[in-house]
C-alpha cells in the first residue's frame, strides 16, 4: 500500500493568526521606537515580547510543530502572572488580565486541537529554542517586576 501524497491543506486561520501576532510585534516595535525617542532607552523587555510576537507568527505561518507547546508555555505563563497580579491587588481592574488569559487558552485550544495539521520545519529547533530563551527572560523579568 502506498503513501497517500495529498498535502494536508493550510487553513486560513493559522494565516490569519499569524499576521495577527505579527500586527501586535509590529506595535510592540512602535511601542519600542517611541520609547527611544522619548526617554531615551531601550527596554529589553519589550524587545523579547517582540520577538516572540513575530516567533508565534513565523510558526502559525509555516506551521511548524513547536507552536504547540510553546503556546501552551505562554499560557501558562500568562495565568501565573494574572494570578499573582490579581493576589497582590497591583491593579484597579481585571478585566484586562481576564481577557488576555480567555485569549491565551483559546489560542492554546486551537492549536492544540489543530496540532495534527502542524508539520516539521528544518528551522523549527532554532525558532523553537530562541522563542524559549525569549519567554524565560520576558517571563523573570516581569515576575521580579510584580514581586519586587
Amino acid at each position: 500500500m502506498a503513501l497517500s501524497t495529498t498535502k494536508t491543506k493550510r487553513p486560513l486561520s493559522f494565516t490569519i493568526l499569524g499576521v495577527g501576532f505579527a500586527v501586535i510585534g509590529a506595535f510592540t516595535l512602535l511601542n519600542i521606537a517611541a520609547a527611544l525617542v522619548q526617554f531615551h532607552v531601550v527596554r529589553e523587555w519589550a524587545v523579547a515580547y517582540a520577538g516572540m510576537d513575530f516567533l508565534i507568527a513565523y510558526g502559525f505561518i509555516t506551521r511548524q510543530r513547536w507552536l504547540a507547546w510553546v503556546t501552551a508555555l505562554n499560557c501558562a505563563s500568562v495565568v501565573v502572572i494574572a494570578a499573582i497580579t490579581l493576589s497582590l491587588g497591583t491593579i484597579t481592574t481585571a478585566a484586562p488580565l481576564i481577557i488576555g488569559v480567555l485569549v491565551n487558552i483559546s489560542v492554546l485550544y486551537y492549536v492544540w486541537e489543530k496540532r495534527r495539521l502542524l508539520a516539521p520545519h528544518p528551522h523549527e529547533y532554532a525558532a523553537g529554542g530562541l522563542f524559549i530563551l525569549l519567554w524565560l527572560y520576558a517571563f523573570t523579568y516581569t515576575m521580579y517586576i510584580l514581586l519586587r
